[in-house]
């Protein structure tokens, strides 16, 4: 018997497969750059955890020559977060792996990589969607512009120096480009921009989501300084490999053990806009 043989589940290490997957993930979260991603929850019991975080002090007043500055109170809340699973898998017949062009199973695990980050980017924008009502501009009643950009930037008052993101949906591409103050990205100085952006509207870099839809004739936009977001992870992706014998069928999925919150409530502000096509849904 020959013992030097290369088997097809030789070529599915889990380890391998599972780092190349993490890798990966990462540049397939499209929340990624405004999110701090830890993995200090491995080996930790129970799947909810708490952390702290700053709230909100208010906006600036205006006061005159003689009179008191106003002053907020700095407190710590406490913020849960639910450990969920998610994961995705595909099974596949022998005739599909034999008779299908290229690797069959490499698109599996590409894709299944894929769903995975689709899931976090979904949480990652229930968390925004979350954002409290004093760190909210707009009633859904102007379109996106300077105007409703200005007014989210008030809530941070002078404290503009960090690199400022603001999300729309495809659709609101034509109101952006047509606004006075709008930049775009041919204009603009390469240090001063970030990838994949659209322009610049006072300062802040627009990109384009899809993550960002309509609902009941209403965008929820974002203006986002930073990383407010978080994803902790838990445990890290598992990609397993296995095979139903009797109908000649191999099954590929992975999960990912993991949370997500807005910790930086004061860098966050949501934009509410109004939506100028019936079905504005990406």
């Amino acid at each position: 018997m020959e013992t030097n043989l290369t088997k097809i589940a030789n070529l599915f290490v889990p380890e391998v497969v599972g780092a190349e997957i993490i890798t990966k993930l990462v540049d397939d979260i499209k929340f990624m750059p405004y999110a701090k991603y830890r993995d200090t929850l491995k080996g930790t019991a129970g799947d909810e955890v708490t952390r702290w975080k700053y709230t909100y002090i208010g906006d600036a007043e205006e006061f005159t020559e003689g009179n008191d500055i106003s002053y907020g109170e700095l407190t710590q809340v406490p913020t849960k977060m639910r450990i969920k699973k998610a994961g995705r898998g595909v099974k596949l017949t022998d005739e599909a792996v034999l008779n299908s062009v290229g690797d069959v199973e490499g698109e599996a695990v590409k894709q299944i990589r894929i769903a995975i980050a689709q899931k976090i980017d979904n949480d990652c924008k229930t968390a925004l969607d979350g954002i409290e009502p004093q760190m909210t501009v707009g009633d859904g009643t102007k379109t996106i512009g300077a105007e409703l950009v200005e007014l989210a930037q008030e809530k941070w008052g002078e404290d503009l120096e960090t690199p400022m993101t603001l999300l729309i949906n495809p659709k609101q591409r034509k109101e952006i480009r047509h606004d006075p103050d709008f930049i775009p990205a041919s204009e603009i100085k390469a240090e001063m921009m970030i990838t994949g952006s659209l322009g610049q509207i006072l300062g802040c870099n627009i990109v384009v989501s899809n993550k960002v839809k309509a609902v009941d004739g209403k965008y929820n936009n974002y203006l986002i300084k930073g990383q407010p977001l978080v994803i902790e992870v838990k445990r890290d992706i598992m990609p397993e490999r296995d095979r139903d014998i009797d109908k000649k069928i191999t099954k590929m999925n992975a999960d990912v053990h993991y949370g997500v919150y807005l910790e930086e409530d004061q860098n966050a502000v949501k934009i509410v806009s109004k939506a100028t096509e019936t079905d504005a849904t990406v």
